[in-house]
C-alpha cells in the first residue's frame, strides 16, 4: 500500500457528522443555521432531526462494519458476513437513528443475518451501497476491488446504477491508497480503464458539471452521489474547502462528505483540521468515537499493507 491512511474511518465519521446538520436542508430557509455549521467553530445539530450534534450516521456505521468483514474473514466474503457485521454494528452503536427510514425498520426487526438475507429487498437505486465502500478499497488488487464492493452492493441494492456508484467509490478509495499519486489528476483515466463496459455510460455522467443539490431529482441518487463526490476530489485542494463546497451544494450532504473525506483524506492527511471534529465526535464515546475509528482503520490497513 503506497499510501496509509491510519485514520480513514475517522475522517468518514467527522466529515458525516459535520454535514449531517445540514443533510436535506434548504439554505434559503435556514440561512442562520447554514452560517453557522460553515463557520466549523462546533458540531451543529440538525434543524429537526433527533440526533445530536456530532453524532454521526448509517454512512460511517455500516462503512465500519465493511471495514470489520475485511479485518475478521479470509476471502471469498460471502452475503451473510456483510449483513450479519451491519446487525452488529447497529447494535453496538446502540441502534442509532439515522438510517433510511424502512431499512432503520428493517434492522430493528431482523433476528441475525440469515433473517436478513431472507427478508431483505435488494431493489434500491439510492447511495446505500456506495456509502460504505471506502473501506474496501484497501483491497491490494483491482479486480478484487470490483467484486468485493459488487458484491456487498447486491445484497441491498442490485440495480445497474446503485452498482456502478459502489465499484466507483471503491476504485476511487484504493487509487489513493494503491496508487503512487499525490493529487487526484489521473483518477478520471483510472476509472475509465478500471471499471467494467456496462458502468462507462455512468462514468460519462458524472463527469458532467454538478450543479444541483444531491437529491436523486436529476439522476438516480446513487450516481449524483458519485457525481458530486468525484467533482469534489478533483477540483478542490483541501478536505475543509471540499466539506464547505458540500454543504453548500446541499441534499444528502452526509453522505457525500462521508465518502469524499474517506477517499480523499489519504492524500491530504497532513491538513490541521479543527479541534472539535475528532474532540467531540460521538461525544467523545470511548465505543463509538475517534478511538475506536482509529483503531479499527489502523486493523484495516495493516491487514492490507
Amino acid at each position: 500500500m503506497k499510501n496509509p491512511n491510519a485514520s480513514l474511518l475517522l475522517y468518514i465519521g467527522m466529515a458525516d457528522a459535520c454535514a449531517m446538520g445540514t443533510e436535506f436542508v434548504d439554505k434559503m430557509r435556514h440561512p442562520m443555521h447554514f452560517r453557522e455549521v460553515l463557520n466549523f467553530g462546533h458540531y451543529v445539530k440538525h434543524p429537526t432531526h433527533q440526533e445530536y450534534a456530532g453524532m454521526y450516521t448509517d454512512d460511517t456505521e455500516m462503512s465500519c462494519a465493511n471495514a470489520r468483514v475485511l479485518t475478521s474473514h479470509p476471502p471469498p466474503y460471502e452475503p451473510i458476513e456483510f449483513a450479519q457485521a451491519w446487525i452488529d454494528e447497529f447494535n453496538r452503536g446502540g441502534r442509532r437513528k439515522g438510517y433510511a427510514r424502512h431499512f432503520q425498520t428493517f434492522l430493528e426487526s431482523v433476528r441475525d443475518g440469515e433473517d436478513f438475507l431472507a427478508r431483505i429487498r435488494n431493489d434500491s437505486d439510492k447511495n446505500g451501497a456506495c456509502m460504505r465502500a471506502v473501506p474496501i478499497g484497501a483491497l491490494p488488487e483491482v479486480k478484487d476491488v470490483l467484486e468485493v464492493a459488487t458484491l456487498q452492493a447486491k445484497i441491498t441494492h442490485d440495480t445497474p446504477p446503485a452498482l456502478f456508484s459502489a465499484r466507483a467509490v471503491a476504485l476511487m478509495a484504493h487509487y489513493a491508497l494503491h496508487r503512487d499519486v499525490n493529487n487526484f489528476n489521473g483518477l478520471l483515466g483510472f476509472l475509465r480503464g478500471s471499471l467494467p463496459k456496462d458502468d462507462l455510460g455512468y462514468l460519462a455522467r458524472i463527469v458532467q458539471p454538478c450543479e444541483a443539490p444531491v437529491t436523486g431529482k436529476e439522476l438516480p441518487l446513487s450516481v449524483e452521489t458519485v457525481q458530486a463526490v468525484f467533482h469534489t476530489v478533483v477540483s478542490e485542494l483541501s478536505l475543509m474547502e471540499m466539506l464547505e463546497d458540500i454543504i453548500l451544494l446541499g441534499g444528502d450532504t452526509d453522505s457525500v462528505a462521508a465518502v469524499t473525506w474517506g477517499i480523499a483524506s489519504t492524500l491530504h492527511r497532513t491538513e490541521v483540521l479543527p479541534e472539535f471534529l475528532t474532540r467531540d465526535l460521538e461525544r467523545g464515546d470511548q465505543r463509538t468515537g475517534s478511538g475506536y475509528l482509529r483503531d479499527l482503520s489502523f486493523k484495516l490497513m495493516q491487514a492490507y499493507a
